[in-house]
């Protein structure tokens, strides 16, 4: 979780996660040098217990945004892990982003 959802009540947590996820995605992309990547790319990756993020998998309409996704994911800040009974435990999200 984001830093900035921690306080947001559990219905929209997910929504807030969701949000910042993709815009954190698509600025750091839109530095990218392939300046007209246009597309869509749905992700599958994990929050580790220690808070950091590996990307599973990415699916991508072309090899320029599937490679921008992983130096993205490979740069991504530590977030806050799930819990379960007061422990960090990995959690697995899917997340589709478009890019136009």
């Amino acid at each position: 979780m984001f830093v900035q959802c921690k306080d947001v009540n559990a219905r929209e947590r997910d929504a807030c996660f969701y949000d910042f996820f993709s815009q954190y995605i698509k600025q750091s992309i839109l530095k990218s040098p392939y300046k007209e990547l246009e597309g869509e790319a749905t992700l599958l990756f994990s929050v580790e217990k220690d808070g950091s993020v590996a990307l599973v998998r990415c699916v991508a309409s072309s090899l320029y945004i599937r490679k921008e996704v992983q130096r993205t994911m490979d740069q991504f800040p530590k977030l806050i892990p799930a819990q379960q009974w007061g422990k960090p435990v990995r959690y697995f999200y899917r997340c589709r982003i478009r890019l136009n």
